[in-house]
């Protein structure tokens, strides 16, 4: 523990623990990119003086030879873990004294914070969001993320367009089956079946199955394999991320491109909701529809109409520069 700044009531420490309730910013995640993307972290925790209490908790990493710092390390977004009820001062010292120490640091030139969507403890994070603004952080992005509130099975149906309800009657007549994939052939297979969805769309795949088969086994039951079976041909496939105990992610998802006409991504869709509503998680996050702030509208419509609701997601940056 390294302490980097304090006064009367608090500190600023440089620690080498991480955060505990988000996969993101979890000590299994970190480490694992840390080996496989050659980073180097800091983690700040803020500490109640009077107490001990840790009020909060923040990591920031870089490549070697980089200049810039990044949160997440990896990943949709990176999380600030303190309690909903942290004050904005508390969270201007935090977040001031990161900023510095971070700039101050050999070859530092520039900051970027991947903000968790709006719907991903609000409360928190649109005080980040104030405090950012006023220390003079810019908005590099906003993009927008959709996700669905796991409530009951009815919802999910009364969710849908009646387009996409009708899909879901004619495909499930066929009597597709869904299941979690839990050996490694499986799983691979799955990793080939949404491969393929994403080069017949024109959109590679940003992990080979080497990376995503080397995280799994780092991060062990927090990613999950789910397949839309028929014939033993897989239809669709999902792999999903088990982010806190209230939301699980879908990190990547598609169907075959061969029975793409069978609707089969949504009876996928039906199939990880039943499983998420059953294992007690409050959302599914289903990601952005915007790269780099600019909306794809036919994935936008495609999530609108199976029920998503939608929040911002915001990139922000401050650099030693100002600019």
């Amino acid at each position: 523990m390294i302490r980097i700044v304090s006064n009367e009531k608090y500190a600023v420490d440089q620690v080498g623990s991480y955060g505990e309730k988000n996969l993101f910013a979890s000590e299994i995640f970190i480490e694992h990119q840390i080996v496989a993307q050659q980073k180097e972290v800091r983690t700040y925790a803020l500490v109640d003086l009077s107490s001990g209490r840790q009020l909060a908790i923040k990591t920031f990493a870089r490549g070697h030879n980089s200049t810039l710092w990044t949160s997440p390390v990896t990943g949709a977004f990176g999380p600030l873990e303190a309690s909903e009820f942290i004050t904005l001062a508390e969270l201007d010292l935090f977040i001031n004294t990161i900023t510095e120490d971070l700039l101050a640091q050999e070859n530092s030139e520039k900051i970027l914070w991947r903000l968790p969507p709006q719907y991903y403890q609000s409360k928190v994070h649109t005080k980040v969001q104030n405090v950012l603004f006023r220390q003079k952080w810019n908005m590099d992005e906003f993009d927008l993320n959709f996700h669905l509130p796991i409530t009951h099975y009815e919802d999910f149906r009364d969710n849908l367009s009646s387009s996409k309800r009708r899909e879901l009657n004619r495909i499930t007549k066929t009597n597709p089956a869904f299941n979690e994939a839990v050996t490694a052939e499986q799983r691979k297979c799955i990793y080939e079946v949404i491969k393929m969805n994403r080069e017949s769309q024109g959109y590679p795949m940003t992990m080979s199955w080497e990376g995503v088969e080397a995280l799994s086994h780092a991060i062990g039951e927090n990613m999950k394999f789910y397949r839309l079976t028929r014939d033993n041909i897989i239809l669709a496939g999902a792999i999903c991320l088990i982010l806190d105990q209230h939301t699980l992610y879908v990190f990547y998802w598609g169907e075959h491109p061969e029975y793409r006409k069978d609707s089969t991504i949504i009876k996928l869709a039906e199939g990880i909701y039943l499983t998420a509503l059953e294992a007690g998680f409050k959302t599914l996050d289903i990601g952005t529809s915007t790269e780099h702030s600019e909306p794809n509208q036919g994935l936008i419509n495609f999530k609108e109409n199976i029920g998503c609701q939608v929040t911002q997601k915001i990139t922000a940056s401050i650099s030693k520069n100002g600019k």
